[in-house]
């Protein structure tokens, strides 16, 4: 019974494998944009109430203008590719939050945050370029929902490494090492 669960488990990850337009790779996606959007926009709009953005300063302009560049040639990219509705449910949104950390990041669908920390770092407006292009990346590469899904598949192997390490009838135990793979698999979406 355990055997055949872990095998029915492994055949819906395989069949939740996509091609994902924008880097033409296999990626584990259980989560369709319609799904996953939503959620990032309600999770993005309570973060933005409690950390208002900072507004009408050259930085705050810049990160706004240079976003928009960037997703236009993303949008422009698409379009010479013939999938100009790839881009469709998107939201983009760039926002300058007072935060010391040295950070910036990307919700699905576009909403994207600077921190306040990290523009000693960009220095300039080809830095944040840069880094502006790194975060659009992560949304058209669909790395959210690629966490996700690897979440759902640690979620079932931590059920399954549950299971299958009680107690057996002669009061041995089983180890499961799947789960440690794939926590150390989840961050491979970083190295874009």
């Amino acid at each position: 019974m355990k055997k055949l669960s872990l095998l029915t488990f492994l055949l819906c990850c395989c069949i939740a494998c996509k091609v994902n337009q924008y880097t033409g790779k296999k990626t584990l996606n259980f989560f369709s944009n319609e799904k996953v959007f939503p959620v990032a926009f309600n999770e993005y709009s309570s973060f933005i109430s409690k950390n208002p953005p900072v507004n009408n300063t050259t930085e705050s302009r810049q990160i706004k203008v240079i976003g928009q560049k960037i997703t236009a040639a993303a949008q422009a990219y698409f379009e010479h590719k013939g999938q100009a509705k790839f881009l469709k449910d998107y939201a983009w949104e760039y926002n300058l939050i007072q935060n010391d950390q040295k950070n910036a990041w990307c919700m699905p669908g576009g909403k994207i945050v600077f921190y306040t920390g990290i523009l000693p770092i960009a220095k300039t407006p080809d830095g944040i370029a840069a880094i502006m292009g790194h975060e659009v990346a992560h949304a058209l590469a669909d790395h959210g929902e690629h966490r996700m899904s690897a979440n759902a598949i640690k979620t079932g192997l931590d059920f399954i490494a549950a299971k299958s390490t009680e107690k057996t009838t002669r009061g041995e135990t089983q180890e499961n090492p799947c789960s440690l793979w794939l926590w150390e698999s989840t961050w491979s979406h970083s190295s874009i």
